[in-house]
């Protein structure tokens, strides 16, 4: 049974600036922003296969791997919300347009 989920990447992105301590490259300073943060809904099976299905089609999309992904299951009340709307949208925009 297919379910709704909500993927979100580059929420938790981090920044690390390249300044060294030693030899060992001991990193100093790291800033977690969400400035390139993109959301997908996608209808997956299960958690496993959104997370499968979200990285390929980011990587389809953008041409490189999202640096966070979160995963969060849609509750159908949401889902249900959302067609609503996207109905009223479709009907009030082909209403004006013609």
């Amino acid at each position: 049974m297919l379910k709704p989920y909500k993927a979100i990447f580059n929420k938790n992105e981090m920044l690390v600036e390249k300044t060294a301590l030693n030899k060992n490259k001991v990193i100093q300073d790291t800033k977690t922003t969400n400035k390139n943060q993109y959301v997908m809904n996608i209808v997956a099976t299960d958690v496993l296969d959104c997370l499968t299905r979200a990285k390929d089609l980011f990587f389809k999309q953008f041409n490189y791997h999202a640096k966070s992904i979160e995963i969060v299951k849609m509750p159908m009340s949401k889902v249900l919300q959302s067609a609503r709307e996207l109905r009223s949208f479709r009907t009030s925009f082909h209403s004006m347009s013609a």
